[in-house]
């Protein structure tokens, strides 16, 4: 019986190792149609730049402003993008093609994961969606840290999971410490990450268990995460000389919120909102901008509530316009317009929201998959809406379309490619 369950679990490895290799193959693929030739670009290139010239951390604000040290983006991501500055001359190749390797990896946590709700069979179910769905597979060739954040996110997804079934059940708190630090290195990565941690800690509130085991594991866990960010936070305190995490808050706020916005980045025509500012708007602009990032930053965020503060219903109508971003598309994206992309989304939201009610009714629906979405849209709607903003919308649905679509499988509900699929996840994933 030992031999079998070996067997068994070389077998699961097996089909897992060869939608890895299908993943990363169709990841290069669209890397080589889209970004091959392309350089470097974004703003986690131009501080990276600066940390290659030894400048430190350093930003200069779209060169409105010297040198001098940032914050706009969480650091761990853009220390990767400048290893491949140092080695190499040019990087942009080697920097996509290890994105497409390093997402590719989803596919494993995204494997536990599916198999906690429905066994092997939704594991590599769930493993292959995530190696083939267009908006993942298309992730590398940008150069933005949500590339290899949505690893650390799904892992922290099923590890809360589990931990929290274990604590439950047998009182343990170990795990809330290394749930912590990874959340916590994916914060480094990605700062929306602390959303993660904070709707797994929220979770932990519903927990109906002895007060002091649900205690033990909220400050493991808590104090896991906080020491993990500290140096980043301790950093920012010296610079700014105040508790910093992120600035540009201020910023993207005014992009949502003046004149000419849309409740976008952009026009309906895809340029930049700010473009159809009138010239004495901009005048003042120039001649108001700050020369410090968090005199900027602050200057942004004043200039947005003056213009919510004159026009209330136009800041509610904008509010209401990025919220239907949020859960349907942004039509201002060139990349939104793409029959694939449309395509994805009607698949997340049929197959997603038909696993979530399975789930619902089988009284497994954990309730993370709702303080997640609540807990974006609080930060994000109220500001300003761009496709990648609602990214864990799209995560959060695929996880749960693989309940359907491995109930529809397993009924053999699709002739043909449907039956050819289950038979050869049969063969590979049968339990003993």
């Amino acid at each position: 019986m030992r031999i079998g369950k070996k067997r068994l679990l070389d077998k699961n490895w097996q089909i897992l190792a060869l939608i890895y290799v299908i993943a990363v193959i169709a990841r290069i693929t669209i890397v080589c149609l889209y970004s091959w030739n392309t350089g470097l670009h974004f703003e986690t290139v131009q501080i990276a730049r600066y940390l290659i010239n030894g400048y430190g951390y350093s930003w200069d604000w779209y060169k409105m402003i010297p040198p001098q040290p940032t914050a706009i983006l969480a650091p761990l991501y853009t220390y990767f993008i400048a290893l491949f500055m140092m080695i190499f001359d040019e990087p942009a190749r080697y920097i996509y093609i290890v994105q497409a390797v390093l997402n590719s990896l989803v596919i494993i946590p995204g494997y536990f994961l599916g198999k906690y709700y429905g066994g092997t069979k939704n594991g590599l179910i769930l493993a292959i969606i995530l190696g083939v769905f267009p908006e993942i597979t298309y992730m590398p060739v940008k150069m933005v840290a949500e590339v290899i954040s949505i690893v650390m996110v799904f892992l922290g997804i099923y590890l809360y999971l589990k931990y929290k079934d274990d604590l439950i059940a047998n009182h343990k708190t170990t795990g809330f410490i290394w749930l912590g630090i990874l959340l916590g290195i994916a914060t480094l990565i990605k700062d929306n990450s602390a959303f993660i941690f904070l709707a797994c800690f929220i979770g932990l509130l519903f927990i109906r268990i002895n007060y002091k085991i649900w205690l033990k594991a909220a400050f493991l866990f808590g104090l896991a995460f906080t020491l993990t960010i500290s140096p980043w936070l301790v950093r920012n305190y010296i610079v700014f000389d105040k508790p910093v995490f992120r600035t540009m808050y201020g910023f993207n706020l005014w992009r949502g919120n003046h004149p000419c916005a849309t409740g976008t980045g952009r026009l309906a025509n895809g340029f930049g909102s700010e473009t159809c500012l009138d010239q004495k708007y901009l005048d003042y602009i120039e001649k108001n901008h700050p020369s410090t990032e968090l005199g900027i930053d602050k200057f942004y965020k004043d200039e947005a509530i003056k213009f919510i503060k004159a026009d209330k219903m136009r800041y509610a109508e904008l509010t209401l316009k990025r919220l239907f971003y949020f859960i349907v598309i942004d039509p201002t994206h060139p990349l939104t317009k793409s029959f694939v992309y449309i395509s994805g989304y009607i698949f997340t939201m049929v197959f997603g929201i038909w696993g979530g009610i399975i789930l619902y009714r089988r009284k497994k629906l954990d309730r993370i998959y709702i303080l997640l979405p609540i807990l974006f849209i609080i930060a994000y709607v109220p500001v300003i809406i761009i496709p990648r903003y609602r990214l864990i919308l799209i995560w959060l649905l695929l996880i749960l379309s693989s309940i359907s679509i491995t109930g529809i499988l397993s009924r053999g509900s699709l002739p043909f490619i449907g039956n050819r699929i289950r038979k050869a996840i049969d063969s590979f994933g049968k339990e003993e």
